[in-house]
């Protein structure tokens, strides 16, 4: 609900994706030879084989599919790309030929999202400091200047370090690293069950262009929340996609929201501002705005009966 545009972050992975995707794609397809430092990093790295057991690059590499299909692999990761960087998402994601062929899926999920993102040797080999996944985790969150997850807005994500491929990886292996796919997420939103898994609709906002929370309406009832998306295909898919709707009917939501306006309200009293729903509404801005359900409790200090029953709490 949040969003999360995190520009160190995202100029740090786009660096990665000219400096070492482009750079293996175009050696792979003999179009350009890479600087043999990065060929050798990257062929001697391992990743983690069947029975997670560590097996060296260069055993899986099928030379001849990329001497033969190497530029139209290279085409259709640049169409992904440039799907991606459209200012909405109205249109699926482009299907490519060779979009779910074993080696495809092999080079850009475990060589460089899975060893590539982790290897410091391969980011010290191109002038970048040496990351790790953790070090990337602590560049987002960072960029983020809160600790709130940017998907539901309901729990934090300090010490979860989740990476969450926005397409997912299954989907789309091309956008496994690209800066505007990948983000740092809660535990809930990252898992199958309660996140999106491995679906994907569009049309969509992208959590980095725009945060939605404020195109959202929330009506309460005595003890669950509902979500009203208003006409916005795009905001409907974003809450359908990662279950928002039903994670928020949950009693213990509405129980978070109601403490937090009660800690809200007994602050402002405490300040001695004179009492107005305007400036409840601005003191609620200025200081809770990086805390867990900042949408959600605003609405519902906007509500007669949620400011009520907030009083009553804190009394």
């Amino acid at each position: 609900m949040r969003r999360a545009s995190c520009q160190g972050f995202r100029l740090t992975l786009a660096a990665f994706s000219d400096r070492v995707v482009l750079p293996v794609l175009r050696h792979l397809s003999a179009v350009q030879k890479a600087p043999q430092t990065l060929v050798d990093i990257v062929f001697n790295a391992t990743y983690r084989g069947p029975q997670n057991k560590r097996r060296k690059v260069y055993r899986r590499i099928n030379k001849q599919f990329w001497s033969k299909n190497g530029r139209k692999v290279i085409a259709e990761y640049v169409r992904c790309r440039t799907w991606i960087d459209c200012p909405s998402l109205k249109d699926p994601p482009p299907s490519t030929k060779f979009l779910r062929h074993p080696q495809v899926r092999f080079l850009f999920n475990d060589v460089f999202y899975g060893a590539g993102l982790s290897s410091k040797k391969l980011w010290q080999s191109i002038q970048m400091p040496p990351y790790n996944r953790r070090a990337l985790c602590e560049l987002f969150l960072r960029g983020l200047r809160h600790s709130v997850c940017p998907y539901c807005d309901i729990d934090t994500i300090r010490g979860g370090y989740y990476f969450d491929h926005f397409v997912p990886r299954v989907q789309n292996p091309y956008l496994a690293v690209d800066p505007r796919n990948l983000y740092v997420v809660c535990s809930a939103c990252n898992s199958p069950q309660l996140g999106k898994g491995k679906v994907f609709l569009s049309p969509i906002s992208l959590p980095c262009r725009e945060g939605i929370g404020n195109q959202v309406t929330f009506a309460f009832s005595s003890c669950a929340i509902f979500l009203d998306p208003g006409k916005k295909p795009r905001v409907r898919n974003f809450l359908s996609l990662l279950k928002l709707p039903t994670r928020y009917k949950s009693s213990a939501v509405f129980r978070d929201v109601i403490a937090c306006c009660s800690r809200v309200f007994e602050s402002y009293t405490r300040s001695r501002i004179k009492a107005s729903r305007s400036r409840l509404l601005e003191y609620h801005r200025s200081n809770y705005s990086e805390e867990p359900l900042y949408f959600a409790s605003r609405a519902a200090l906007s509500t007669r009966y949620l400011r009520e029953k907030t009083i009553d709490s804190a009394k």
